[in-house]
């Protein structure tokens, strides 16, 4: 199975490969992909043709305005973010686990993009693609301090279910903090599958260990 949208109107590619999914069958070719190191910070960095093949180091985050640059983050529950700004024909993606996601890495992409680009948030169109779930992404106490001193409703997207264990909704906590950034929430769409749920489509963290594979999700003009 795999999670794949073409338009006409929207010249756009984005896809998130499952177990059963590789590169070769969707045209992309993986030695051109750009790729984030991942260190669960809130860094994004704006790249071009020049970066193909290449892995960012140190950022989470990635963003172009360049056709043909296809943009690559990899997970394995936690939640990739693709953005595209069909006015200024810009596009960026997001790796957003819970400590980027308290560091606010969502709405810094934001910024970058007004930055740069001069994006409007209120154009952005925004896709959360497979992650765990709120029904299976236990954390401790340590998480909920981390989210007490970030965030006052950071009980919107935390439930309690013992003295020291919470259910965490990932999709929620970072989808609250685009609505304050001017995102419309009519422009976000969020991809049903819970990765934990579905270890018969995708890789989980959790679910499997650490010696599980992972999810590539890309996006490119």
């Amino acid at each position: 199975m795999q999670n794949l949208v073409r338009s006409k109107t929207i010249p756009i590619f984005h896809f998130t490969t499952t177990r059963h999914t590789n590169m070769d069958e969707v045209g992309i070719d993986p030695h051109k992909l750009v790729a984030a190191e991942q260190i669960h910070s809130h860094k994004v960095a704006k790249v071009t043709s020049k970066d193909l093949g290449k892995i960012i180091p140190q950022i989470d985050a990635l963003m172009t305005h360049e056709e043909k640059v296809p943009l690559v983050v990899r997970t394995a529950d936690c939640l990739p973010i693709f953005i595209y700004d069909p006015k200024k024909k810009a596009i960026a993606l997001i790796h957003a686990g819970w400590r980027g996601s308290v560091l606010r890495i969502a709405p810094r992409t934001i910024e970058k993009m007004e930055e740069f680009f001069r994006s409007d948030p209120k154009k952005l169109l925004i896709y959360f693609g497979p992650s765990i779930g709120p029904c299976c992404y236990e954390v401790d106490k340590n998480v909920i301090h981390s989210l007490d001193e970030t965030f006052s409703n950071w009980k919107d997207f935390a439930r309690q279910i013992t003295k020291e264990k919470y259910m965490l909704d990932l999709r929620k906590m970072n989808a609250s903090q685009l609505y304050e950034c001017g995102v419309r929430p009519e422009h976000i769409e969020i991809s049903p599958y819970c990765t934990a749920c579905r270890t018969d489509l995708f890789f989980s963290y959790r679910k499997e260990g650490p010696g599980t594979g992972r999810i590539f999700s890309v996006i490119s003009l």
